[in-house]
């Protein structure tokens, strides 16, 4: 019997390898995915047209028959821009080092296991705050702090909430904080 738990979402995968495709979807379908799968770049354009609303994630072959991966993912985000992707491919190594893939990419090496798949499906849907890259949203760097050690600073970081999270912004902030204290220390 099937649990009465909400489905976790929609994972559209484009792979040309029967065998992977059946391992992806029964570890996605026990943990209550909705999982649509495609052999080939012309038929996942086809269901991305048509169900565009309804995929919450892209997981894609980055060297499929005819069309790359790259080329699907760019076409894809043209239609739903903040959905989600996962990479697959056996030569993840080459393709870093190519610059097909850039580190900041969520990618995950074949051959793997359901139990792996299902893990990183689950880190890019629902990320949990220490596995998400955060960026500045002033300067787009990813010198992010994310411990404050003083009451101040959690002080401060309630005030501020978004503004000064990088290093470089936190520095240039730090200095205005030591002026700021410095100015309250002479009105009390």
């Amino acid at each position: 019997m099937k649990n009465a738990r909400l489905e976790s979402g929609t994972v559209l995968v484009v792979n040309s390898e029967e065998a992977i495709c059946n391992v992806v979807r029964q570890a996605l379908e026990r943990a209550d995915y909705r999982v649509l799968e495609v052999h080939d770049a012309e038929e996942a354009l086809e269901i991305c047209r048509k169900h565009m609303e309804q995929i919450d994630l892209l997981l894609a072959e980055v060297t499929l028959p005819r069309v790359s991966g790259r080329s699907l993912v760019e076409w894809a985000a043209t239609l739903r821009p903040r959905m989600k992707v996962i990479y697959m491919s056996r030569n993840v190594d080459l393709l870093l080092s190519q610059g097909v893939l850039t580190p900041g990419m969520a990618y995950i090496r074949k051959p793997f296991t359901g139990t792996e798949v299902l893990r990183k499906v689950t880190e890019v849907l629902r990320p949990y705050p220490h596995n998400r890259q955060m960026v500045c949203p002033r300067c787009s760097s990813p010198n992010i702090r994310r411990s404050r050690r003083t009451w101040f600073d959690w002080l401060l970081t309630l005030i501020l909430v978004v503004r000064y999270r990088c290093r470089d912004c936190r520095t240039r902030f730090l200095r205005f904080r030591v002026k700021l204290r410095g100015v309250g220390k002479r009105m009390w």
